[in-house]
């Protein structure tokens, strides 16, 4: 009997606790929802995913049994050698035709590689001036070179377009990290690589700026009006927005 070629296998995440559940949900592709125990109230059964009828934490927002738990994220993405490959194609792919696209000042969603914000599977950033007007810095013609220096270096491939961004800040007081401000300009522009880009030209809500107290002893003790401070304007990303850049991470590039 012949045996297969191993280079035409295809090998998928394994999925942790998987004989011990009953109930699971498609949320993409490559991506399920995964609980111990089924539910077949309304609420559940008209669930289609997070965002529509769920919150962010895979909770069914109006499901009534109490002893239901919310669904956990698994990844089911291909892991041998080929998928890998297809997977890195076609993020080098996607990223260019966004980065085609992109004007000064239009917002970014960048892939996390863990370099910072490890939890975190995206960075959210607007595109800069590199120097000639435009959002593209420069397209590599070697088969490979690197921008910057240091711990700011990054590789890039023959292709790839080179891209200048200022990054936004994500605020702590928002459990679904979803909120963002600007804060501090940095002294130069961070470089980011075309094959990291997952969305681009999006817009983001504007919110009400948060006022805090600035304490002064000398008021306290005169019984005079409180200074405020008003920090740095927030921006909320939608959940259809953050939906779709997620689904655009690729895991195993």
């Amino acid at each position: 009997m012949q045996q297969p070629d191993k280079r035409f296998i295809e090998s998928y995440d394994s999925i942790k606790g998987i004989r011990d559940s009953r109930c699971f949900m498609s949320f993409d592709s490559a991506v399920i929802g995964m609980r111990p125990w089924d539910c077949w109230c309304s609420a559940c059964c008209n669930a289609e995913g997070k965002y529509h009828g769920m919150d962010s934490y895979g909770k069914v927002i109006q499901c009534k049994n109490r002893s239901t738990t919310d669904f956990e994220e698994m990844s089911v993405r291909r892991i041998d050698s080929v998928g890998v490959r297809k997977n890195m194609e076609d993020a080098q792919k996607e990223g260019r035709v966004i980065a085609e696209k992109l004007k000064i000042g239009d917002l970014v969603a960048v892939q996390n590689r863990g370099h910072q914000d490890y939890d975190d599977q995206y960075w959210v950033g607007v595109v800069v001036d590199s120097g000639n007007h435009r959002a593209i810095a420069q397209k590599i013609q070697n088969r490979s070179e690197t921008v910057g220096t240091g711990a700011e270096a990054v590789g890039f491939n023959r292709g790839d377009y080179v891209i200048h961004v200022r990054w936004y800040q994500r605020d702590t007081c928002d459990e679904d990290r979803q909120t963002f401000y600007l804060g501090e300009a940095p002294k130069r522009p961070s470089v980011v690589n075309s094959t990291e880009l997952r969305k681009g030209g999006f817009k983001m809500e504007k919110r009400p700026a948060p006022v805090k107290p600035r304490y002064n002893f000398r008021h306290v003790m005169r019984e005079e009006e409180e200074e405020v401070e008003v920090e740095e304007q927030r921006w909320l990303l939608k959940n259809d927005t953050e939906q779709a850049i997620l689904r655009n991470c690729h895991y195993n590039v």
